[in-house]
């Protein structure tokens, strides 16, 4: 889940299990990865024990893949070796369109996401760069990356969290803009299979650095939505306000986002994916937009 904290891995060769449980995880259609003890696998589907959600049991037509974990007797290699973020779900996409005639247009995007989680813990870091121009005139020039973990509460609803990001948007009227925040989270609907609400509560502040030289104390309330429509496409989306502390809520920013995703082939973690990003500042002034959106088309590789 890209710009938020549920980002998928690629599908990965099944297995046929029998016994004892052991630990692994098992990939859905839709690229989403559910981590636990696998009781039992066979035609039929997966029976897997999750730490939180107790005992899942999936049907094969929602399967796309199923890893053991190397920590386990049952595990025959494959999607934990290596050096880069070995064990983590990862994803890299690519997209670019353009346009000649009196209006030349150029764009491009592309981005890199990986994500961890158990029992404990929960880790995602997003990096993304979107560029355009028009008629030879840059337009958007946009760098992001972003780091946050949540600190679960096995058994219970609610957790913690914390994020750091780094941004270079000239285009936003801040040569670079660092930021920081912490806080608590609710998941108020938590259905791995169909669909997951989280909301989040915290503080923390941005520094944009350059000219401005400015550090900004900042509320943070943000909620984010994960929808698995089949196990073929799914649907996700954020949004975050960010009120102003000095002074007192005279200015806020707001970031938002939505993200359809159509698995193209699940056996190789390809997908066709279709963004929007919006970005709001009600302190930017003219020559600057206060709202500025990205429409993204991109290809998706799951490994």
């Amino acid at each position: 889940m890209k710009n938020t904290l549920f980002i998928s891995a690629a599908s990965a060769p099944l297995l046929v299990l029998a016994g004892p449980s052991l630990g692994g995880t098992v990939t859905l259609g839709n690229g989403d990865v559910i981590a636990g003890e696998i009781v039992s696998h066979d035609e039929q589907g997966v029976e897997i024990v999750h730490a939180t959600l107790g005992t899942l049991n999936l049907s094969a037509d929602q399967i796309a893949g199923v890893k053991m974990s190397n920590d386990d007797p049952g595990y025959t290699g494959g999607g934990d070796e290596g050096w880069f973020f070995p064990g983590w779900d990862k994803r890299l996409t690519a997209g670019t369109s353009g346009t000649a005639g009196d209006t030349d247009v150029l764009n491009f995007n592309t981005s890199f996401s990986t994500a961890y989680a158990d029992t404990e813990d929960r880790w995602a870091i997003d990096a993304f760069y979107i560029y355009q121009e028009t008629d030879s005139d840059e337009t958007t020039n946009w760098f992001s990356l972003q780091v946050t973990k949540d600190w679960l509460v096995p058994g219970e609803a609610y957790f913690y969290w914390g994020n750091a990001r780094f941004q270079i948007n000239q285009q936003r009227a801040f040569e670079e803009r660092t930021s920081g925040f912490a806080g608590a989270g609710y998941a108020f609907i938590d259905r791995p299979d169909d669909l997951l609400v989280l909301g989040r509560i915290g503080a923390g502040g941005i520094y944009d650095a350059g000219e401005i030289g400015e550090f900004t104390p900042e509320l943070f309330i943000g909620l984010e939505a994960n929808w698995t429509i089949d196990p073929r496409s799914s649907l996700t989306a954020f949004t975050r306000i960010f009120p102003s502390l000095d002074p007192v809520f005279d200015d806020f920013r707001k970031e938002a986002g939505a993200t359809y995703s159509l698995a193209i082939d699940t056996a190789r973690g390809l997908s066709f994916e279709l963004e929007v990003i919006v970005d709001f500042d009600s302190k930017i002034e003219d020559p600057f937009e206060e709202t500025a959106f990205n429409y993204l088309a991109s290809l998706v590789y799951d490994f």
